[in-house]
């Protein structure tokens, strides 16, 4: 529900701390469905292109969050190319709960199609090329896990980092890849940073919880990817 307003509002608050901070990151929602990442809702005034130029005017980096393994299936790519998701054995389509805001059933991409590469690959260089992204935040990846009917008999790993990789040649080499949500090993030689724990939440128990898993993983830190603890 967030606004191009509150962006700004925020990223103001903060210049004013003087901390020092080097990014600001859009998070999830900004789109009006799920999966059609061309499409930005009417209420971030100008679009994604519009907002990163004035994170960038201000001095900072620009990030943006993907759920690059789900898709709403009321979505214009999931109606027009439903070969690109993942399905149950029997041919139907393999759903997993519903989108928070459009109330639509969830699809899972099939990254072994090579169709659902190409699209993948196309949305990620119009946000790197086009919208001048700096930082992506591929989210929802252990759901990229889950086991179906693919196009190609590859297994789920296999699946998850064929998309990833597609992903990385359509933003190219100078960005930063944050995963989350991951299955720490499947990410091993793409990801800049991994996440190591849940959502922080605004309470101290979070706070506590999430400095235990990110320091639990400590061996990983600056040897396999930066450690991310939200």
């Amino acid at each position: 529900k967030f606004s191009s307003t509150d962006i700004y509002e925020n990223m103001a608050a903060l210049k004013a701390t003087g901390a020092n901070t080097n990014m600001i990151q859009i998070d999830g929602g900004w789109w009006k469905y799920r999966g059609d990442y061309y499409d930005v809702r009417d209420n971030i005034e100008g679009g994604i292109k519009a907002v990163i130029e004035k994170i960038h005017a201000a001095g900072y980096k620009a990030g943006l969050h993907f759920d690059g393994f789900r898709v709403a299936s009321g979505s214009k790519i999931a109606k027009a190319h439903p070969e690109y998701f993942l399905h149950t054995t029997s041919g139907e389509l393999f759903t997993t709960g519903r989108d928070a805001i459009t109330k639509d059933p969830l699809l899972i991409w099939d990254y072994s199609h090579p169709g659902a590469r190409d699209y993948i690959r196309e949305v990620m260089r119009n946000t790197r090329n086009n919208w001048k992204v700096d930082y992506f935040k591929i989210d929802f990846m252990q759901q990229g896990l889950y086991s179906g009917k693919s196009y190609l008999p590859v297994t789920n790993v296999e699946r998850l980092r064929m998309g990833l990789k597609a992903m990385k040649e359509g933003w190219g080499n100078d960005v930063y890849f944050l995963a989350c949500s991951s299955n720490f090993g499947t990410v091993v030689g793409l990801a800049d940073g991994n996440r190591m724990g849940g959502d922080i939440n605004p309470d101290y128990k979070s706070v506590r919880q999430r400095a235990k898993h990110t320091s639990g993983s400590y061996y990983l830190g600056e040897k396999v990817y930066n450690l991310d603890p939200d």
